[in-house]
């Protein structure tokens, strides 16, 4: 598990040139989580959106009490956001969040954003993942989204080899939401193992919030 993790890459961006964003699987690694923190650290990262994060009795575990870490629900968490930025303005939707999913409203400057941070697991429906996206949706009324999530789903519209069930059902949600993925076609992929590579994990956006979003990469050092 931890030389697979310690292949993992990570994705960043910035939203609005202001704060600059991570979004990244840690597999449950303390290893990788280690990695993050020094990451975080030497790039000034803002706001990490965490999937599969390591975790001890249901408890993120690993990380510094200077970060913010904002988790839901009793049971194990798979889905997490830490502000490394104590001026960053933010609250979470309770309403919207589970163990799985992680929802903030933050402020950056003058601009609201919900940013979600979002596990899809692959041995459940991802109906059920994409009406959680929805309720997104309808609680923003027009404000803008970033979701970062991964999606356990393979498709050519966003830079697989292959489009499987999973993909296609996402894929058409996408397309009749009007949401679109920021990922660009790198020869790097966002998951890397010795079972493979893919790009199931996704950075993907509403309409208000394209304007807001600039240089997203994948990262080029291994977690």
């Amino acid at each position: 598990m931890i030389n697979e993790t310690a292949k993992q890459m990570k994705r960043t961006g910035k939203i609005n040139s202001r704060l600059k964003c991570l979004q990244i699987n840690l597999q449950h690694s303390r290893l990788a989580t280690d990695n993050l923190l020094k990451i975080t650290q030497e790039e000034g990262i803002d706001i990490l959106c965490i999937q599969e994060p390591y975790t001890t009795g249901n408890k993120l575990a690993g990380l510094p009490k200077s970060l913010i870490v904002y988790t839901s629900g009793a049971g194990r968490k798979r889905a997490a956001i830490v502000i490394n930025n104590k001026q960053t303005d933010t609250i979470k939707k309770t309403q919207l969040t589970d163990e799985d999913t992680v929802v903030l409203e933050t402020k950056v400057g003058n601009v609201t954003l919900l940013i979600a941070s979002m596990y899809f697991d692959i041995n459940r429906p991802i109906y059920y993942d994409l009406q959680k996206m929805q309720a997104i949706i309808m609680h923003a009324n027009g404000v803008g989204i970033v979701f970062a999530v991964d999606s356990n789903a393979r498709s050519t519209s966003w830079h697989g080899v292959l489009t499987n069930k999973r993909g296609k059902a996402m894929d058409e949600f996408l397309i009749s939401r009007q949401l679109h993925i920021a990922n660009e076609e790198s020869c790097r992929t966002t998951f890397w193992t010795s079972r493979g590579a893919s790009n199931i994990d996704l950075t993907i956006l509403n309409n208000q919030a394209i304007g807001l979003i600039s240089g997203w990469t994948i990262h080029d050092q291994e977690s």
